[in-house]
């Protein structure tokens, strides 16, 4: 992301360097991976030219979704927040009608990772193909059944604070990794970081990959 409006509130999300992001990519690549998602919509400052030169550089397909962040993430005035709860609720049934229509995965937010199966329930009774769906953010709520039973609607789960836990937490994250290889649903996992520069200060010497 360039310096925007949501980098310099949130100086976490600024990550603007070609080489950099190339290089994290690259050992990415070496240890298996081959795509990834910028989960970031272009209205926040995602640069698609900058990422279409990170994929060229790596050899790492980038896939970058459109939709509506947070609303602390935009300046007053955006048109997000211009919308009624009505006209908002309508864009997300356009959502799932495009789904409908074209097979395009969707990618969901939570709040603490609660909710998901409330998710579920509502992106079932729109049509949608649940296979195609991501939740994120579900391993904040680090509860195994919980996990269990999104999970069985077929919809995959994203978890990214796998390096946020501290304290006398452990590692939730792992915990719930593990419960669900022994019951056969470790598939539907997708991993993320969630933020660029925290990580990348974090992580840089140890050569891990930190694009969110």
């Amino acid at each position: 992301m360039d310096s925007s409006y949501t980098t310099t509130r949130y100086l976490e999300f600024r990550f603007d360097s070609v080489a950099k992001a190339a290089a994290d990519l690259l050992e990415f690549k070496k240890l298996g991976g081959c795509s990834m998602v910028d989960s970031m919509p272009c209205a926040v400052w995602r640069n698609a030219v900058k990422l279409a030169e990170v994929s060229r550089l790596s050899g790492v397909q980038i896939l970058c979704p459109t939709g509506l962040h947070l609303a602390k993430y935009y300046p007053d005035g955006h048109w997000g927040g211009r919308m009624s709860s009505d006209e908002l609720a309508r864009l997300f049934v356009t959502a799932a009608e495009a789904h409908c229509i074209t097979g395009a995965p969707i990618l969901t937010h939570t709040e603490q990772g609660t909710a998901a199966d409330k998710q579920v329930d509502l992106l079932n009774r729109l049509g949608l193909s649940l296979g195609h769906v991501v939740i994120s953010h579900t391993d904040r709520k680090p509860d195994l059944g919980y996990h269990k039973d999104v999970l069985s609607s077929g919809v995959c789960v994203e978890y990214d604070s796998a390096f946020r836990w501290s304290g006398d937490a452990g590692n939730p994250t792992l915990d719930l990794m593990i419960g669900l290889k022994e019951g056969g649903l470790l598939g539907l996992v997708m991993l993320g970081m969630d933020a660029a520069l925290v990580l990348e200060k974090l992580f840089r010497g140890a050569g891990l990959a930190v694009f969110a």
